[in-house]
């Protein structure tokens, strides 16, 4: 199932490969569990202001939300993750 949630969002025009990265990177952690910006950056070797300035884009674009718990922990939108997964189940 994750491989097709994830061919789902490399297919998408919607984001850059950038944002591609970051969406993939935390749904490998389940859509309960979120994570920082740090865990992000570390991740992706991408400068600090280029995943915040990602995150925000993701976050206006309703891709991520963000809870803050002593820092702020970034989490998928399951809803605009099934809307792209049913784009592209449609598209087959």
């Amino acid at each position: 199932m994750e491989k097709v949630i994830y061919n789902a969002i490399d297919s998408t025009g919607l984001l850059s490969k950038s944002q591609k990265t970051i969406i993939k990177y935390i749904l490998s952690f389940g859509y309960e569990k979120g994570v920082t910006a740090q865990s992000i950056q570390n991740y992706t070797k991408n400068s600090k202001q280029a995943i915040n300035s990602n995150l925000k884009l993701l976050i206006k674009r309703n891709f991520l939300y963000r809870k803050k718990d002593r820092v702020f922990i970034y989490y998928c939108n399951q809803e605009k993750i099934q809307e792209i997964q049913e784009e592209y189940n449609r598209s087959l």
